[in-house]
This record gives structure tokens, C-alpha cells and sequence, in this order.
């Protein structure tokens, strides 16, 4: 059910997290954040100064957790903490650079991290502990396929519900989940049809990967909760015509415990508008297009 709705500033990015009472939005500028109320009625702008810790305005994340604000800048490497309450901001700096992270906790990220396996440079999944610096790594997680680390180029989603975290590849119509120690708890796959990743892969020089040819996005975006994993696909389903397909944001999705499809939400959209983000937390849903927010209320 459709709660509210609005136009939103030009430079919101992305869905940072929701409280009870709010929805917080970042912006293309590292630092800055709207803080929303579930009616959009009343939005006021967050900003703090973290440009002493930035070297590049496009490489982040962003995350809410026990009230802070966290940027997650994946270029530095480090995590920028500001406080809502107190307006203090803490830096921890990060010992690997990473190109896709996730918060699980106040002091705890998941990533992909740089790391030298088999004499090459691939991505691994890595749980970085903030407080204490430690990093606990899991390579057997990589599926290789002839394509290096690009098998696994995807998104990391969190459902706080039971603690589970899901990485979505962008290539293929794979999907994983793993305990919050990074032990896997299954490999799933989604109802498209390309199970296996449409790019290939070239080692380079320093003995890393780069894609050989442009990539085809499958998984768009992505997000978990309540122990549902919702994915919005760029392939058109066989029983979908192209104005019923232009016309909604289609979410299919999966039973987290054990991949089943549950089914897919048709939700209405200008017709050409893209999707930037979707969030889900606890009943709430809220979907960011490129000029206007969505709330809905989840069926329980």
C-alpha cells in the first residue's frame, strides 16, 4: 500500500537507512544527507565536512546504525561516523581498498577487498572489523568460471532480521548467503536465465582481471528483509509485454532460507524513469526513482 510520496532534491543519490519516524537520503556529495519524514512533508539537509578524508567524490557508501551516519569510502580506504546527537565524526581508516561493502553492525563491515590470491590480485570477501582493525577472510567464496573475480562482481544486502547477508551478482542470475562470519549458508539463483555471468575476463599485468567486453547488467538492485530478498532485474519476463514492463518497477522475490521464488510486486513508475535505490526495513518499504520517492506499507 502506498503511504506517501514526493519530488525529491536533484542531487539524492541514494537510500542511506530508516528509523521509526524517518528516512534518511545521501546525496552525490560525500557528507551529505536529508533526513525525511514518512510523509515527506518535512526534509532537512545533514551536512558535515569530511572533504580532509575523501580523495574522489564517487566511491562510497553510505549506511544508518544506533544513531550515526556512516560514509563507507571505498577509494581512501575508511568509514567516516557522524554522530547525530553530538555532531562528532570519527575516522577509521581501513588497511585494504574495497569496491563493495555493507554494514552489519556498529564497528563491523562487510566487503570485497583487495587481496593477493594465487599470485593475482582478486576481490574476496572480508569481514573488517572497525574498532579493532582485524579482517577475517573467506576465498572459498570466489567461483571462478573462467572469469577471475568477475564472477562475483555484485551488491552486498543485510537483513537485520536474521542476521543474513546477501551478495547479488550483477552478471548473472546468482545469489548468495552467508552467516555474518561470512560462513555460506546457501547459493541460489534467481528466475532469469542467464546463470552464467555474460562477460569474460583478461588478466592483466600486475595479475588482477578486467572485463574484455561492455557487461550486461541482470541484478540492478537489490535488498533484504524480513528474511526476503528483493531484486529489481533489467530482463523482461516471457509473460511481461513492454508497456506493462516500462510501466512498473518489478520486484521479484526470494525466500531467503532457502532461495524459493515468492513472487513478484508490480509497482507503478513514469514510464522511462530508473530506479536509484530501494530500501526495506521492517514494514516499510521505500523506493528512490530519479525525481520522486515512494513509500509503501509491506504486507505483514
Amino acid at each position: 500500500m502506498l503511504l506517501a510520496e514526493a519530488e525529491m532534491p536533484d542531487d539524492i543519490y541514494g537510500i542511506t537507512g530508516m528509523t521509526q519516524q524517518h528516512i534518511f537520503f545521501y546525496c552525490q556529495r560525500p557528507g551529505e544527507f536529508i533526513k525525511a519524514d514518512y510523509n515527506f512533508k518535512c526534509m532537512n539537509r545533514i551536512s558535515f565536512d569530511i572533504s580532509n578524508n575523501m580523495r574522489a567524490t564517487n566511491q562510497f557508501r553510505t549506511a544508518f546504525h544506533s544513531g550515526n551516519l556512516y560514509t563507507i569510502a571505498m577509494n581512501v580506504p575508511a568509514v567516516i561516523v557522524y554522530s547525530l546527537t553530538s555532531g562528532n565524526i570519527l575516522t577509521y581508516n581501513l588497511q585494504k581498498t574495497f569496491n563493495e561493502s555493507v554494514l552489519i553492525s556498529p564497528n563491523t563491515v562487510i566487503q570485497r577487498a583487495y587481496a593477493k590470491i594465487n599470485d593475482g590480485i582478486q576481490l574476496v570477501p572480508a569481514k573488517v572489523s572497525l574498532r579493532f582493525g582485524g579482517i577475517e577472510w573467506n576465498n572459498k567464496l570466489i567461483r571462478e568460471d573462467d572469469e577471475g573475480s568477475f564472477s562475483t562482481h555484485g551488491m552486498f544486502s543485510y537483513d537485520q532480521h536474521n542476521g543474513t547477508v546477501v551478495f547479488s551478482e550483477y552478471y548473472s542470475n546468482h545469489f548468495i548467503c552467508l552467516d555474518t562470519n561470512l560462513n555460506l549458508l546457501g547459493r541460489y539463483h534467481t528466475i532469469d536465465t542467464f546463470s552464467t555471468s555474460q562477460v569474460r575476463s583478461v588478466r592483466t599485468k600486475g595479475g588482477g582481471f578486467t572485463l574484455s567486453n561492455p557487461p550486461r547488467v541482470i541484478n540492478l538492485k537489490s535488498t533484504a528483509g524480513n528474511g526476503v530478498l528483493y531484486i529489481h532485474s533489467s530482463l523482461r519476463a516471457d509473460n511481461e509485454n513492454t508497456t506493462e514492463y516500462n510501466d512498473n518497477l518489478i520486484l521479484d522475490t526470494y525466500d531467503l532460507k532457502n532461495g524459493v521464488y515468492r513472487g513478484s510486486y508490480y509497482i507503478p513508475k513514469p514510464a522511462g524513469e530508473k530506479v536509484r535505490d530501494i530500501n526495506v526495513t521492517n514494514d516499510k518499504m521505500t523506493i528512490l526513482l530519479e525525481n520522486t520517492a515512494y513509500l509503501y506499507a509491506l504486507p505483514v
